[in-house]
């Protein structure tokens, strides 16, 4: 425990000199007020969700910092022209019509100590699942989760490591023919891109 979260003894005092129907009435009040907690902050990590999938994909692939530009995190050595110039570009979102998607099995290990588990849980983003599809989605080789074709093998608990844990999902492709290719719907685009 944080000194922050310790009761001082005027409080414990108080408390204790509650009646069963004073502190009946608290413990409502505080189940209530957690329950408007947690409304808010689902509504903010919804929020957060979609513009973090509309923002997360663009031309350069990079991610969207709060507080920071990305040049603060650079150090200076990969600047583009016109850049510093205080103008902003606004950024495109990534187009995924032009590609082809390939599905594909993925065998990873992971240290799984500070984690809550493989799975993706409704009460946290901290598990091995959110963080890997937080990477794809980084790396635009995935729209979102929904439209991926997501398989896994198995699950584990929290603080549980594994070492050959297998996915299977369909990701995007600069690959044109070969096994588990899905051809995307805009084969004017794809054509474009390659140069044909």
């Amino acid at each position: 425990m944080d000194s922050d979260d310790l009761i001082s003894v005027d409080e414990i005092s108080h408390l204790q000199s509650l009646s069963k129907e004073d502190l009946v009435g608290r413990i409502v009040e505080l189940t209530r007020e957690k329950k408007e907690l947690w409304k808010k902050l689902d509504t903010n990590s919804v929020a957060e969700q979609q513009s973090d999938r509309t923002n997360a994909c663009n031309l350069d692939c990079k991610p969207s910092v709060e507080n920071n530009s990305w040049n603060d995190l650079d150090d200076g050595m990969n600047k583009k022209a016109g850049e510093g110039s205080g103008r902003t570009k606004k950024q495109k979102s990534f187009d995924f019509t032009r590609y082809h998607r390939r599905h594909i099995a993925i065998k990873m290990a992971y240290l799984g100590w500070d984690f809550h588990g493989f799975a993706s849980q409704e009460s946290t983003e901290n598990t091995i699942e959110s963080h890997f599809f937080a990477a794809l989605s980084k790396a635009c080789l995935i729209e979102n989760r929904a439209d991926c074709n997501y398989s896994r093998c198995g699950r584990t608990d929290k603080g549980v490591s594994a070492f050959s844990q297998v996915v299977s999902l369909d990701v995007r492709s600069n690959l044109t023919e070969g096994l588990g290719l899905i051809t995307s719907g805009d084969h004017e685009k794809v054509q474009k891109r390659i140069g044909m």
